[in-house]
């Protein structure tokens, strides 16, 4: 089964809460968590090679408050992933391989599109806080 994802460490997840939540509500957090993870899921499944589609139907996603990961239930999703034996395909997450309708790989641009529509989200909010913060 092949499993990448993304996740956000603080090392103190309770300090950072303590002086973020005042400015930025945990449900917002975590509503961008959860837009990341669709993000990734769908840009997955449309990069997914395709021959039965069986592969693309066992993609799936396991969400938490602070991470989410892309999983494939396909015995041979991790191949697609990341290559076999001594057979490596050459893609990667920000260049993937043409194959079978679809590309290689297909999880890790997922994630990364995921990751960046998140990262995205916090830039803009950080932006508005600090002329929020400026202004008063």
């Amino acid at each position: 089964m092949a499993n990448v994802g993304f996740s956000m460490d603080f090392g103190n997840w309770e300090a950072f809460d303590r002086n973020v939540s005042s400015a930025l509500s945990e449900f917002k957090w975590q509503k961008w968590i959860s837009e990341a993870a669709e993000i990734a899921y769908w840009e997955a499944y449309h990069l997914c090679p395709v021959d039965t589609g069986w592969m693309r139907g066992q993609l799936f996603i396991d969400k938490g408050v602070d991470f989410f990961i892309l999983s494939d239930k396909a015995e041979y999703a991790s191949h697609n992933e990341y290559g076999w034996l001594n057979v490596v395909y050459g893609g990667t997450e920000r260049s993937p391989k043409f194959y079978k309708g679809g590309y290689r790989p297909f999880m890790r641009p997922g994630v990364l599109a995921g990751q960046e529509y998140f990262n995205k989200k916090v830039e803009i909010w950080v932006k508005l806080y600090l002329n929020q913060g400026l202004t008063k």
